[in-house]
Parts: C-alpha cells; sequence; structure tokens
C-alpha cells in the first residue's frame, strides 16, 4: 500500500508541474494561449513517447525502472525551471515542459501496473479510483503550498529539487518489480472461463428446448437467459474514450487562460483555485462514493457541470470556479475508472497500453487545436461543444 501512495504522490507531483508550468508561462512569460497549445502539444508528443515505452514496460511488470526514469525526469526539471527564470528563453521552457511530460507518463504507466501485479482482479476498479482519488489529494496539498510560497520556490529552486528528490528516492527503493505477473494471467483464464460458462448454459437450454421441455420457459433460471446481456463492442468503448479525452482537453487546457484573460485571476490565484478544486474532489469522492456505476449518468452530468458554471453570474468568484472544478474532475476519475474497467471486460484481458495510447494521442490532437478553437469561438462556445460530445459519449454507451 505504501508504494501505491508513493507512486500516487509522484503522479500528483508530475501533474502539479503541468499545471504550474503553463501558469508560470502564461504570467511570467505572457505567452498566448496559441502558444500555449503549441508548447502543450510538443509536451504531449513527448509524453505519448514515453507513454508508449512505459506501457511495454507496464505490460512486462517491470516497475522499477519506471521510478527511476520519474525522478531524473524531476531533477531535470528544476534545472530548466532555474534557467528559465534566468532568461525567459525558449529552450529551458520546452525542456521544462517534456520533463514533466516525461515523469506524467512514467508514473501513469508505473502506477497501473502496480496495481495490476499486486492486487487481485476484484479489486482492480477500488483501487484505480482510490489511486486518483490520493493522487488528487497530494495535488491539492501541493498546489495550496505553490499558492501561498511559488515566489520563494521561483527564487529558491534547490527548495523545489530537494522536496522533489525525497520522494522520488523513497518510491524508488520502496517499490520493486513482482516476481511473478499471475494476477494478469489469473484475470485472462477467469474471463475466458465465464465466457464459455455462458456459451455452454445457453448451448443446454437450446438442447433441451429441442428435446421439448418447454417448462424450462418458467424458470427463473432458464427465463433469464432469454434476456440478452449488456454488451458493448471494444469499437464503442474506444469511440467512448476518444470523446471523452478530446472534450476533456479542449475544456481544460485553455482553462488557466480563461481564468487568467477573462476573469483577471492571477498566477497565485489560479494555483489556489487548482489546489482547492483538489481539495473539493476528495470530499466528493467521500460524499457520493458508489452513488453511480453507471457511464452514461457519469458522462451526462460531466457535460452539464460546466454549462451551468458558465451561464450564471457566480462564474467570477474563484470558490464557485474551485467547486465546479473540483466536481468535474471528481467525475472524470469516476468515468476513467469505468472506462477502463469496461474496455478490460469487453477484451478479456489487461493490457494498458493501447487504451493509453489511444485516449492520450486524441489528447493531443484537442491539446494542438485547443488554442485555434479558443481563440476562435472562445471558451463558453469550448464548454457547449464539449456537452455534445459528452452526451453522445453518454449515448454510445448507453
Amino acid at each position: 500500500m505504501i508504494g501505491l501512495w508513493l507512486l500516487s504522490l509522484l503522479t500528483a507531483i508530475s501533474n502539479a508541474l503541468d499545471i504550474s508550468t503553463d501558469i508560470i508561462a502564461i504570467t511570467i512569460g505572457r505567452i498566448s494561449s496559441i502558444q500555449l497549445g503549441i508548447y502543450n502539444t510538443l509536451g504531449y508528443i513527448v509524453f505519448l513517447i514515453a507513454l508508449f515505452i512505459g506501457g511495454r514496460l507496464g505490460d512486462h511488470g517491470l516497475i522499477k525502472i519506471q521510478v527511476f526514469a520519474i525522478t531524473l525526469s524531476l531533477i531535470t526539471y528544476g534545472v530548466g525551471l532555474n534557467a528559465y527564470l534566468n532568461t525567459l528563453g525558449l529552450a529551458p521552457l520546452l525542456l521544462m515542459y517534456f520533463t514533466y511530460s516525461i515523469a506524467q507518463a512514467f508514473s501513469m504507466t508505473s502506477v497501473t501496473a502496480f496495481i495490476h501485479e499486486f492486487y487481485a482482479s476484484y479489486q482492480w476498479e477500488e483501487f484505480l479510483i482510490k489511486r486518483l482519488i490520493a493522487t488528487r489529494a497530494f495535488e491539492a496539498l501541493l498546489l495550496g503550498f505553490l499558492s501561498t510560497g511559488l515566489a520563494y520556490v521561483l527564487s529558491n529552486t534547490y527548495f523545489y529539487v530537494i522536496c522533489i528528490t525525497i520522494p522520488a528516492i523513497l518510491a524508488f527503493s520502496i517499490t520493486r518489480d513482482p516476481p511473478l505477473r499471475i494476477e494478469r494471467i489469473m484475470y485472462r483464464i477467469e474471463i475466458g472461463l465465464s465466457r464459455i460458462e455462458s456459451s455452454v448454459t445457453n448451448s443446454l437450454f437450446i438442447y433441451e428446448l429441442i428435446r421439448g421441455d418447454h417448462r424450462l420457459l418458467v424458470k427463473p433460471r432458464w427465463r433469464n437467459i432469454l434476456v440478452k446481456p449488456k454488451h458493448r463492442s471494444p469499437l464503442l468503448v474506444i469511440l467512448g474514450l476518444v470523446l471523452f479525452r478530446f472534450s476533456n482537453s479542449l475544456l481544460l487546457v485553455q482553462l488557466p487562460v480563461y481564468l487568467n484573460k477573462s476573469l483577471g485571476l492571477l498566477g497565485a490565484s489560479i494555483l489556489g483555485v487548482y489546489a482547492l478544486s483538489r481539495g473539493i474532489l476528495v470530499v466528493f469522492y467521500y460524499l457520493l462514493r458508489g452513488t453511480t456505476s453507471s457511464i452514461t449518468v457519469s458522462l451526462v452530468l460531466r457535460a452539464l457541470v460546466p454549462v451551468v458554471f458558465l451561464y450564471t453570474y457566480l462564474r467570477t468568484n474563484s470558490i464557485v470556479v474551485a467547486l465546479v472544478l473540483g466536481l468535474i474532475l471528481y467525475l472524470n476519475s469516476v468515468i476513467d475508472a469505468l472506462l477502463y474497467t469496461t474496455y478490460t471486460e469487453v477484451l478479456g484481458r489487461a493490457v494498458s497500453t493501447r487504451y493509453l495510447m489511444i485516449g492520450e494521442s486524441v489528447g493531443l490532437i484537442a491539446t494542438l487545436l485547443s488554442g485555434v478553437v479558443y481563440s476562435m469561438i472562445g471558451y463558453e462556445n469550448i464548454v457547449l461543444s464539449t456537452l455534445i460530445m459528452l452526451t453522445a459519449a453518454g449515448l454510445l454507451l448507453k
């Protein structure tokens, strides 16, 4: 369990750097929304390459080498941050985007592999959600600290290096590669046997009908077989994933620009909003967990929340912004877990590389387009377009 929390902490550090890098570039470097989209896209390309490598390593149960790559990337980020604050040059800024992207990718694949290898398959969904919530809780603490001590961190980058090196070294020393990759094998056998059992049972039912034993129709056990079970094809799940990730990237990549240029929030205030939203997410998790296990309901709710926010006079209130963002992130975590669980069920095995690559490739395209879309139609219309996409995804997976 300690290994899971440490890997979640490394993920939270990487995600906090994602947010703070955008805010530093917007408020200190004064980049435009189009530049923000381009820089994020370049970082996304590096992220996808690292994600592919990390996914392959994770599928083979190799976790420790990924933690080493995370540690090296986070330390290198500190070097780039120090250089950017001194020069405001493009090269150190890109180095920052590239290194935190590598750390994000390997932290994502390593923690997923850790769950698959060290927990039973019936616990995967539970621990995937717990990992997401733990990550957000750590992010709340990190972003809360940055919102109050951003100036100190920016003027003392050595302090940053010390803070991220300690948990990275701890994670590297505690995590280990599994001696046997038995749980994935057992899951595949379990899914295969359940499908064989269903096929045999249906065949026996048809055989008895042919023999003329129509009394079977009134027995509950056999009557239930006549009801066609809900089945989703892998293609529908992937299409739902594409719509979800595309709309998510459009909405969230340009959010710092909207908060800064439309609502007039400064860097520390934006970090405060993000920190509070993570805390609210954790509260929502404990208040709302178990209320829905439906992908369709979660997607429709996720589509409606930002619409309600944007078209009320309360949208200029930082606390309301954090509340809405926290609810969005909570629903995202639920949808992420449900989509991945559904994908493994319909596929019949736990192989995360293809799923992650498709989702993040879509995120790359949306990130690239986000700056242009924001400049052309504005943030309000982005929200309306995400409403359509998420509702369509919910209907597909109904």
